[in-house]
């Protein structure tokens, strides 16, 4: 394997420079190679869409998995797996599969619920379900305004709405606090003043 493929993975949209990476990677190309030529079966179309989707597949599944890969490819390119998020969901599941079954043996219904495959999760569940986890907290968050650990919200919002897109929750996030507590002032850009420990460098144990 050799340049003859910097232009094969440059359908998937990398860069000629990321194609070039890629080759040095003797496993990985081989890997890739293969994916981007089931792809291309499954589609006669642009490849480029589903391309970090396509490469997650080939870095990602295991060697002794990789039968599974027409599989995901299929789905990938079906866009039923359309985020990491369902793509690692569904490689998980197949990489807990016995080590005998082959593609054929999977349980299509319980593949596809393993990994959320049709899905949907509206932008109104997600306001919701942040309106929600704000209003049991929203004294804390009043009272430290900026400073409070969004995060905890963002993987509550996460728990109950599994399949949602992670930048749609934090924009709603960002959105919901903004329109809490107004514009950031002076002092919640100002930096943390630290506490000193009692005592010091000096204190006794």
């Amino acid at each position: 394997m050799g340049d003859e493929l910097i232009p094969v993975f440059m359908k998937i949209g990398l860069t000629e420079q990321k194609a070039k990476e890629t080759l040095k990677n003797k496993n990985l190309s081989k890997s890739l190679s293969e994916v981007v030529e089931c792809a291309g079966k499954e589609t006669a179309g642009d490849l480029a869409h589903s391309g970090n989707l396509l490469y997650h597949v080939a870095s990602k599944l295991k060697p002794q998995k990789f039968h599974y890969m027409p599989l995901l490819v299929k789905y990938v390119m079906a866009n039923k797996l359309d985020s990491e998020l369902r793509l690692n969901a569904a490689m998980d599941y197949l990489t807990n599969q016995p080590p005998n079954k082959t593609a054929a043996d999977v349980d299509v219904s319980d593949f596809e619920s393993s990994c959320g495959v049709g899905v949907v999760i509206t932008p109104a569940q997600v306001e919701e379900a942040v309106e929600h986890e704000i209003t049991k907290v929203k004294d804390e968050i009043v009272e430290k305004r900026y400073r409070f650990n969004a995060g905890v919200l963002m993987g509550n919002v996460r728990n109950k709405l599994r399949w949602a897109d992670g930048k749609a929750i934090k924009a709603e996030v960002d959105m919901q606090m903004l329109n809490l507590l107004g514009p950031k002032t002076d002092e919640d850009l100002a930096p943390i003043k630290k506490v000193k420990a009692p005592g010091g460098k000096g204190a006794k144990r």
